[in-house]
């Protein structure tokens, strides 16, 4: 989004919301700043997002709803954690402790994936206690969650994530590089 789109967001959202008064000498910053924090959406992601806020609540949006907005507009509201643990009871039913997800079938939520993988497939399968692994993976799934929706709101949060990733990965090649040179017969 440009200067000029964020410059009719503002517009909109200044006239939609007349009880909030600013003061004309800041617009141009508040235009500034919606351009340059919202620069990577599409014009069309923010008004839509726009408009669905201006629609229910009663205060001027910030770049962070407006992302919110967006981002529920086009991926859907984040998945209850409640739900996440009914399709992975479904999948314990269907493909039973002998199939492994990511090679003998795939979970469609990344959240979901990322969950069975830390509790362990097999360990769900057999567990002898749902009622706590139900407690324990919808915590988890809500956490996981949430930090992907705030990484996919920000492009600078994503972009720190990935870079996290990378040096875990760095960190695990140096400790197996060690190890290796440790273990070996001189």
């Amino acid at each position: 989004m440009n200067r000029d789109e964020a410059a009719r967001l503002v517009a909109v959202m200044l006239s939609a919301v007349p009880n909030h008064r600013v003061d004309a000498r800041a617009v141009p910053d508040m235009i500034n700043a919606y351009a340059d924090l919202l620069g990577d959406l599409k014009y069309e992601q923010c008004n839509a997002a726009l408009r669905v806020l201006l629609q229910t609540r009663t205060w001027l949006p910030s770049v962070a709803d407006l992302r919110s907005a967006a981002l529920e507009l086009q991926r859907g509201p984040v998945r209850a954690g409640g739900d996440a643990w009914g399709s992975v009871l479904k999948a314990i039913a269907r493909e039973g402790v002998h199939r492994d997800p990511g090679t003998d079938f795939v979970f469609s939520d990344p959240a979901t994936a990322r969950c069975v993988e830390a509790f362990g497939w097999r360990n769900l399968c057999n567990s002898e206690n749902q009622v706590a692994d139900r407690a324990r993976f919808v915590e988890l799934y809500d956490k996981i969650a949430s930090q992907g929706q705030r990484e996919a709101q920000s492009p600078t949060l994503a972009a720190a994530a990935e870079h996290r990733t990378q040096l875990a990965s760095g960190a695990s090649a140096l400790v197996a590089s060690v190890t290796k040179r440790l273990t070996e017969p001189s």
